[in-house]
């Protein structure tokens, strides 16, 4: 698998370290989330990194994450100790109550709203979007359970830009293919596509997941819109 030296250069942010706004829900968002905190960590390409994301509904805001086995971003984050700033309907905020930044770029994983301009102009370098199919296919919402129920043998992972005003348009930076494995359930596909993400939106990574499949010729694509209900 060849990788882009950084994916992020792409979107013209300025040199490393980076300030980074990143929005997402559950366990998909997890692997990028991680991936970038490691990168500031070890102080080699982010400087910051924040946590955008809805009110926890499903479970307390305060239960214990044990076995390192993180069902959402915002108990990872927790954990972590990321600056949280939770999104409230539709709007996000309003203007008085946005995070502070200042940031260089966003960055979107499994997080199922549509981000207004206002929130996407505090990215001044723009966003990039995980999106786990080759779009244009199985663009839009639950796009992993239409592959798996339509018994697709490819899937894959495209890197998108954030578009204004529309979901999965934006233009795409990076795409790889993902062969699927006739067995395989919901929660492998979503970890090995989560995995492959990752890999994908920054440098220096390891092999990839097994089961990838390198082919430069995926099969031909037709395009889904999925309605989210």
């Amino acid at each position: 698998m060849k990788l882009s030296p950084s994916l992020f250069s792409r979107l013209n942010p300025g040199k490393p370290p980076w300030r980074v706004l990143f929005f997402g829900t559950d366990k998909f968002a997890v692997h990028p989330l991680q991936n970038l905190l490691e990168r500031m960590q070890d102080g080699s390409l982010i400087e910051n990194v924040e946590l955008v994301c809805p009110p926890e509904r499903r479970r307390a805001i305060n239960k214990k994450v044990q076995n390192e086995n993180f069902i959402t971003a915002r108990e990872y984050a927790i954990e972590e100790g990321i600056p949280i700033h939770e999104w409230k309907g539709k709007e996000g905020w309003a203007p008085e109550y946005s995070p502070g930044g200042p940031y260089d770029i966003g960055v979107v994983a499994s997080f199922g709203y549509l981000i207004p301009n206002n929130v996407i102009d505090l990215c001044p370098s723009g966003m990039v979007n995980i999106h786990p199919s080759i779009l244009p296919k199985w663009r839009g919402a639950a796009p992993m359970t239409h592959a798996i129920l339509s018994g697709a043998s490819h899937t894959g992972v495209s890197i998108v830009g954030v578009s204004r005003d529309r979901f999965d348009h934006g233009k795409i930076l990076l795409q790889e293919n993902y062969k699927i494995r006739d067995d395989i359930m919901y929660d492998d596909l979503s970890d090995e596509l989560a995995i492959l993400g990752s890999r994908m939106h920054m440098p220096r990574y390891p092999l990839p997941p097994r089961n990838y499949n390198p082919s430069k010729r995926p099969p031909p694509l037709h395009m889904y819109y999925i309605k989210k209900r």
